[in-house]
Order: C-alpha cells, then sequence, then structure tokens
C-alpha cells in the first residue's frame, strides 16, 4: 500500500497511509467527514508484520474500507488530482474536508 506523499514530512508525509486510496482508514494522515473512519486490519496486520506490537484482530471495526471497493486495479493507479469520474469529486462542497 502507498504511504502519503502530501503534507509534513515531519508528520504525515511517509507516515500514514495514502488517503487517496485509503480515505477511511483511521490510519491516514488527515480526518474525513464524509465517511466514517475505521481501524481496519489491514492497518492491524502491518502493526503485527513490524514485530514491535501483538495485535488484537478483534479490535478491527466491522465496517470495510468501502472507499473505493470494487473499482479494480484502476482505481489504484488513477491520481484523484486528474480523476473526473466517480469516487472523485470534481468541485469542493461548501464544508466538506474531501471534496465531495
Amino acid at each position: 500500500a502507498e504511504l502519503e506523499n502530501s503534507g509534513s514530512a515531519s508528520g504525515t508525509a511517509g507516515s500514514h497511509w495514502e488517503k487517496r486510496v485509503l480515505l477511511t482508514e483511521m490510519m491516514t494522515g488527515s480526518i474525513s467527514r464524509a465517511f466514517p473512519e475505521v481501524l481496519s486490519e489491514f492497518t492491524l496486520a502491518l502493526l503485527a508484520d513490524s514485530g514491535w506490537y501483538q495485535v488484537n484482530y478483534s479490535a478491527a471495526d466491522p465496517t470495510p474500507l468501502i472507499f473505493g471497493r470494487w473499482l479494480g486495479c484502476a482505481f489504484l493507479d488513477t491520481d484523484c488530482a486528474t480523476a473526473a469520474a466517480y469516487p472523485y469529486c470534481q468541485a469542493p462542497q461548501s464544508g466538506a474536508s474531501t471534496g465531495c
């Protein structure tokens, strides 16, 4: 999975999941008010694989990662800055942090 390439190098960039791909994951670098944030098995697996943590997989949110679900590989290869189709929005909505 990609790591975030936007934001501060001392905080968000390189140390959080790429929000373009994992919008609803708790370990992205910012909060999205448009979707519920989840702590997924995906993040718990990373923590376990690091060898630094013993994780309790039952702590994972039962809500699946819904953003980009069923959109295939093209979703991962598409840049949200240039995409004009779902799930990326063309114009920011007033007061929304995601631009949708």
